[in-house]
């Protein structure tokens, strides 16, 4: 009966173990340029299912699907937000967006308000992105995960909260 107890046990938290990393802790890899200079193509993210469901802010990296694939960008603009991007400058609600993080241009002019259910997320190499430039804005039910940190090649945060600026 003792050795049924330890299986039970350690059944129990092998199955708590999984719920966790299935929710807070999924390891992504990253595949392709879209997110260069931030993400290189095969580095390693920890990203989590749960906080993608209501912590959601501006320049936070993503995880979300769209046309049957599974892509990785960062959000530029909130739900019931106005941007325009503009000589290749991004603004949400009439002031510049500062974006130190960006690769490339943003040659197309956009002029939208978004949904209240409504993300419009891009890549930060913005040469080499699809995003909702082409696709439009993404519903919250698209997001998958939200990008934690980056834990390979070496371990850094990937977020940037420009609120602080």
């Amino acid at each position: 009966m003792k050795i049924l107890t330890n299986w039970f046990n350690a059944f129990i938290l092998l199955f708590v173990f999984f719920v966790l990393m299935f929710f807070l802790f999924w390891p992504f890899i990253i595949i392709g340029d879209s997110m260069q200079n931030t993400l290189q193509n095969h580095d390693r993210i920890c990203a989590s299912r749960l906080l993608s469901q209501f912590d959601l802010k501006r320049g936070d990296i993503i995880i979300c699907k769209h046309g049957g694939k599974i892509i990785i960008k960062r959000i530029i603009a909130l739900p019931s937000e106005k941007l325009s991007i503009k000589n290749n400058l991004v603004y949400i609600n009439e002031k510049i967006l500062n974006e130190p993080y960006v690769c490339g241009t943003t040659t197309n002019d956009i002029d939208i308000i978004l949904n209240t259910d409504e993300y419009f997320i891009m890549g930060d190499n913005r040469n080499f992105s699809v995003d909702s430039r082409i696709f439009a804005p993404i519903n919250k039910s698209d997001i998958v995960a939200k990008a934690l940190f980056k834990f390979f090649p070496k371990l850094e945060s990937i977020n940037y909260n420009w609120e602080d600026n």
